[in-house]
């Protein structure tokens, strides 16, 4: 049978720190669970929690993987995001370009009437 795993901001120095090998997330459990099968937080994967030696060497090339395919994955978020905020910038300046021209057209409009225009500003 299954436990939930234990989802804590504090962990122990003795907790057995794991990863879960379908979503890669960390997990970090009690050294008593060792040997049981927890169900992961994020993905409900069954995760077997290994024993609680320190020398976890032969996980290391995988963690090591997997944190090198996280880093990639993140990489290529950062470069999209920042071509979307490029994008999304120049649309901006599109937007207070036409709301330029609009204030200037509403100020031809308005001077020959001698109709001051709203000491407010409409949009912020």
């Amino acid at each position: 049978m299954s436990e939930k795993a234990m989802v804590s901001k504090d962990v122990r120095p003795d907790d057995i720190i794991f990863n879960c090998p379908q979503c890669t997330k960390s997990l970090a459990i009690d050294p008593r669970a060792a040997g049981f099968t927890v169900t992961c937080p994020d993905c409900g994967t069954e995760v077997h929690v290994p024993e609680s030696d320190f020398g976890l060497a032969e996980n290391l090339d995988e963690t090591v993987a997997a944190l090198r395919a996280r880093l990639a994955a993140f990489e290529n978020r950062y470069v999209l995001d920042r071509q979307n905020i490029e994008k999304i910038a120049q649309e901006m300046a599109l937007i207070q370009a036409s709301v330029d021209r609009t204030v200037a057209l509403l100020q031809d409009i308005l001077s020959p009437l001698q109709i001051e225009p709203p000491s407010k500003p409409f949009v912020q």
